[in-house]
């Protein structure tokens, strides 16, 4: 595994790609709200090299490296608040980074990108693949697509005030939120997991997008268990984008 760390615009981002062979395809990783880059793509990134992707995985805003002083001294109450600003704002960083320095990469195709997250990160490839026309396909791993439900629910759960800061932000996620805007996924595939007993991110919000994109490459699939992603689930991930990365190569070409 070639393993190469480097910085992109304050960013830091870490690729992993096999050393015996080309990448076919670019995807970019986000981790979790309590991780950071390496050790939220873990093993994963030898499992997503094998299936032929160049994995592309930067540390989320106010996550990992570029975590500052005031947001490691907030409480977790305070650092949630932020949630989906920091969704928001990875996902544009990401396409910055792709459009800057991997949209005309040599050596293979980078028109069609993929995405994989786990929770926050879940949301982060999800909100990429709404917007991005490049990032055609998704993978959540007990993600919500929801941004204001979400938020709402947040706040009910780690009781932040319902102050002017919240409203303000609340009002502004509404343009951008993928489950209201869910038709900017038409035309994209997206693997969508929950757990059945799941309190931090129930999968009511990614069953209520497949449901509203019925009809379209949608696999949602829930699981007995809570906040995790376990190991059916990864496999089961693995095999639609390796099912969907074959049917990419061979309509596009390498």
């Amino acid at each position: 595994m070639i393993i190469k760390d480097m910085i992109l615009d304050g960013i830091p981002v870490t690729e992993y790609q096999k050393e015996d062979r080309a990448p076919r395809r670019l995807l970019f990783f986000f981790h979790g709200f309590t991780g950071e880059r390496k050790t939220g793509v873990g093993d994963r990134a030898e499992a997503l090299a094998d299936l032929g992707f160049l994995i592309v995985a930067p540390d989320a805003y106010l996550h990992g490296e570029r975590s500052p002083a005031f947001f490691a001294n907030w409480d977790n109450s305070r650092r949630q608040k932020e949630i989906v600003n920091i969704i928001i704002r990875t996902a544009r960083e990401a396409e910055l980074i792709y459009r800057k320095y991997y949209k005309d990469k040599r050596g293979f195709n980078t028109d069609a990108v993929y995405a994989y997250g786990v929770s926050m990160g879940a949301a982060i490839a999800l909100y990429l693949a709404s917007f991005m026309p490049e990032a055609k396909t998704a993978v959540s791993i007990v993600g919500s697509p929801s941004f204001c439900a979400f938020y709402e629910r947040k706040r009910e759960a780690y009781g932040f005030a319902r102050d002017e800061y919240y409203a303000v932000n609340l009002a502004s996620y509404r343009s951008e939120d993928p489950l209201l805007n869910w038709q900017r996924f038409k035309g994209k595939s997206l693997f969508l997991s929950g757990g059945t007993e799941d309190v931090i991110v129930p999968p009511v919000y990614a069953e209520e997008l497949s449901e509203l994109l019925r009809g379209e490459d949608v696999v949602f699939k829930k699981y007995a268990t809570g906040h995790e992603s376990t190991p059916e689930m990864t496999e089961d991930s693995y095999r639609f984008l390796s099912e969907r990365l074959a049917r990419d190569i061979a309509k596009n070409g390498e």
